[in-house]
């Protein structure tokens, strides 16, 4: 196992490691045991590189990120902007019903009636199946909530994903460990693990065009960011982008300028942990801008207040595009899916109102339409009958909501969507992932057209096994699927074009 002494200005704790990391060889020795011996999760303590990708690195001598001293930005709150789908009646709207939907009564200009019926699907869109099995990547062992969405991106080449891996004993701090993976699930190069976080907040994977943008959340000491090269390895030192325990969850993107931006929730309460949806928890939706180097460029904006759950965000053109879960006194589902459309500068947003109930989702700009667009779940049981619906919002470049949301309904009776809902945008159609069905469930994909609507069945891509977070990317040739399976195993699945 190869150490990399890399401590720089990190705050350290344990050893002291000169520039050239000839100190403290002993400790150095303890650690590469420390690490060893299952703890990097291989079955037994086996070999982290069994698949023969090069050795396993450790970057870093148990970092132990530190927050004192750090004064912020500046703070900016940005109240929404009056809307259709706030639950206000507001002079030039016949009723708002807390949502942007047709077919209750109430339509999605918040004008009386049912709206138009829905939309046929297009004509000619393709669809997509399984190449293979589910591939397993060997010598992952990931422990990820199940309301997060695990980092997975796309280089044009390759894939990469980043994951908390607890020590196991308290006293110690977690890992960070970073893979780069083919199609088949081999690993590329050698992977690295930083022994950094004593409680995770969260993490978020960028390709950037030239390396990786990692944001992750130290729940003792805010959220930070830190560069990778194109192989994924660090590039100097991390950058606190909040000093505040509560900030968690993070996602991000890169700009049309090269920068990046990320949003992340700031939780009401430290302690309470992965949740969403919760009666009473209100938190806070916030989202700055950063250049690749760390730097931060501009205020903390606060977009809303009333939020239960994490966001994502998507760039577009002349802007951002970010959708996030909020409380609702909704007919359907008292926690609702939002999207807000940000320019460059963040400061003037533009608001949608409450798309419709049914939690959190993911946004994705596509640039054949240039359009955004989200995609949430529901499961409803009043009226009666109970039933399930996948529902899919676009959104304008400027935006403005482009239509009444698409809902596909699905089977009725006990099973249910389980949150939340990913796409992945490419060929003239999206492919959602989502879980359906009683625990364990089935993890389902839809296939739709450019506007949401389903164009084939819902169909399987892991069934009868217990999952837990899960991410979908479009690829050159299709679409992947990556998914924790439990208790820790990491799997990818593969769907190419149908013949």
């Amino acid at each position: 196992m190869l150490l990399v002494a890399s401590c720089a200005t990190w705050h350290c704790g344990g050893t002291n490691l000169s520039g050239d990391g000839a100190d403290d060889a002993g400790a150095l020795d303890a650690e590469a045991e420390a690490t060893e011996g299952g703890l990097d999760g291989t079955p037994d303590g086996g070999d982290p590189d069994a698949d023969g990708d090069g050795e396993s690195e450790v970057v870093g001598d148990g970092f132990v990120l530190d927050a004192a001293g750090w004064e912020g930005a500046e703070y900016v709150v940005l109240p929404p902007a009056s809307a259709c789908g706030d639950g206000v009646v507001d002079p030039g709207e016949e009723c708002d019903d807390w949502n942007r939907l047709d077919g209750d009564g109430c339509d999605w200009l918040c004008r009386l009636g049912d709206g138009d019926p829905p939309p046929e699907p297009e004509p000619g869109v393709p669809d997509y199946v399984p190449s293979g099995d589910p591939s397993p990547l060997p010598g992952a062992a990931v422990r990820s909530p199940s309301v997060e969405r695990i980092p997975l991106a796309w280089t044009g080449s390759e894939f990469a994903t980043a994951w908390f891996e607890p020590f196991d004993v308290d006293a110690d701090p977690g890992l960070i460990r970073f893979w780069r993976f083919d199609a088949s699930g081999r690993r590329r190069d050698a992977e690295w693990r930083m022994p950094t976080l004593r409680s995770y907040g969260g993490m978020e994977v960028v390709w950037t065009g030239s390396g990786f943008a990692l944001f992750f959340g130290d729940r003792a000491t805010g959220l930070w960011y830190l560069r990778l090269d194109a192989q994924g390895k660090p590039l100097g030192d991390p950058v606190l982008i909040e000093g505040d325990p509560r900030a968690m969850a993070p996602a991000a993107d890169v700009a049309p300028d090269g920068t990046l931006v990320v949003a992340w929730v700031r939780e009401e309460e430290s302690s309470a942990g992965w949740t969403w949806c919760v009666p009473g928890g209100l938190d806070l939706i916030r989202v700055r801008r950063l250049d690749l180097d760390g730097n931060l460029l501009g205020p903390v904006f606060t977009l809303d207040e009333t939020a239960q759950g994490p966001p994502d965000i998507a760039t577009g053109d002349g802007g951002f595009g970010l959708v996030f879960p909020v409380q609702a006194e909704s007919w359907d589902n008292p926690c609702a899916l939002r999207f807000e459309r940000l320019d460059e500068t963040l400061a003037h947003p533009v608001f949608s109102g409450i798309l419709g109930g049914g939690g959190s989702g993911d946004v994705k700009w596509m640039a054949a339409t240039s359009r955004w667009v989200t995609s949430w779940g529901i499961t409803l049981y009043a009226p009666d009958p109970p039933g399930s619906e996948v529902r899919v919002a676009s959104f304008t470049a400027d935006g403005a909501l482009a239509g009444p949301p698409v809902r596909n309904v699905l089977a009725g009776g006990p099973d249910s969507v389980g949150m939340p809902v990913r796409i992945a945008a490419g060929d003239g159609g999206l492919s959602l992932v989502l879980r359906w069905g009683d625990i364990p469930g089935h993890l389902s994909y839809l296939r739709t057209d450019r506007h949401g609507v389903a164009v084939a069945p819902l169909r399987d891509v892991s069934a009868g096994m217990a999952f837990e977070s899960y991410n979908t990317v479009w690829t050159d040739d299709g679409f992947a699927v990556l998914f924790v399976l439990w208790p820790r195993e990491l799997l990818l699945r593969h769907f190419v074009r149908a013949e």
